[in-house]
């Protein structure tokens, strides 16, 4: 299949414009943890940039849907390593930044099956480093419990529940965190004026790098 094919089949990628690699988001209204938290005042969940604004746009929810729509399809992994191989493709001869992929922009893990299928992906497209921001901690577990260790590859990034909590020592894994504080975050996207953009910083896809503290950019804190 082609680049158009594969998009028909599985839906588009993502693209955020403050990050240099593409990626593949879901509707934060389907997030299994994240429906929770977004009810709990003070959780990184409750003022969610993915439940507002343009991803609330009919195109934008069509897109989501399109996506969710065939994870659980047999083809769906297969076609996915396709997708990206391709758009990577397209990437370079547009002389975008390439080797880079970043699982939910917005949305999480739908179940342990999802998880099993991002890592097979991940296993067979070894050039790429892949990125996996989750709240669902329990899928990681059952996961890790059955394979023992995840691919180089992916970086699978744990989540913290609440602002200002630290980030967690789940497992061995890394984590992240959200802060009011800017001067406590050490992510490197918003230290460089207004518009954040994250450069050539590529501490979320690095497993070596156990913390990282993202700011608070959601305008009025919100009390716990």
């Amino acid at each position: 299949m082609n680049l158009t094919e594969l998009k028909q089949v599985v839906g588009t990628l993502s693209e955020v414009s403050k990050i240099p690699a593409p990626g593949f988001s879901t509707s934060a209204f389907d997030c299994i943890t994240g429906n929770k938290l977004a009810k709990v005042k003070g959780s990184i969940c409750n003022t969610c940039y993915a439940r507002q604004g343009f991803n609330l746009f009919p195109n934008t929810q069509d897109s989501f849907r399109k996506r969710s729509s065939v994870i659980d399809s047999p083809y769906w992994a297969k076609y996915m390593v396709q997708l990206i191989r391709k758009n990577e493709e397209r990437r370079k001869r547009r002389n975008e930044p390439t080797g880079y992929f970043r699982w939910f922009n917005s949305g999480d893990l739908k179940n342990v099956s999802h998880l099993l299928k991002i890592v097979w992906i991940a296993k067979e497209t070894p050039e790429i480093k892949h990125w996996l921001p989750t709240h669902e901690w329990g899928m990681v577990k059952t996961v890790l419990n059955k394979i023992g260790t995840f691919p180089d590859n992916l970086c699978v990034r744990i989540s913290a529940i609440m602002v200002d909590d630290k980030a967690p020592d789940f497992m061995n894994l890394p984590g992240s965190g959200v802060v009011y504080d800017k001067k406590k975050s050490n992510c490197r996207a918003y230290k460089g004026g207004k518009k954040a953009h994250c450069g050539k910083c590529r501490m979320c896809w690095d497993k070596d790098v156990k913390e990282i503290y993202y700011p608070w950019h959601m305008g009025k804190k919100v009390g716990k």
